[in-house]
């Protein structure tokens, strides 16, 4: 856990499930993985920035709906690594 300032305490835990539980309780903002039923039981948590493009594990209607009522940003890291990725696969082409 860490003060981004003041006003907002920032959770990143890894995929452990009681790391996430306990540290879910004071964050206001999580990065990383969560799980989808912790964010649910999450009475805190103002913002969910996950570490991957993909949100399958959240897209179902019961967080989708706890999410949107308590006026939760989910946001992803989509397009992220896009252009390195890119740029990864032109250098291993001139490799050759």
């Amino acid at each position: 856990m860490c003060d981004a300032s003041p006003a907002y305490r920032i959770v990143v835990a890894d995929d452990h499930p009681r790391a996430w539980a306990r540290q879910l309780e004071q964050a206001d903002i999580a990065f990383g993985q969560p799980g989808a039923e912790l964010l649910r039981q999450s009475t805190r948590v103002r913002w969910v920035h996950l570490s991957t493009a993909g949100y399958t594990a959240y897209d179902n209607p019961e967080v989708r709906e706890h999410l949107s009522r308590r006026g939760v940003a989910l946001t992803t890291s989509s397009s992220v690594y896009a252009e390195p990725c890119a740029q990864h696969v032109l250098a291993m082409m001139l490799a050759q």
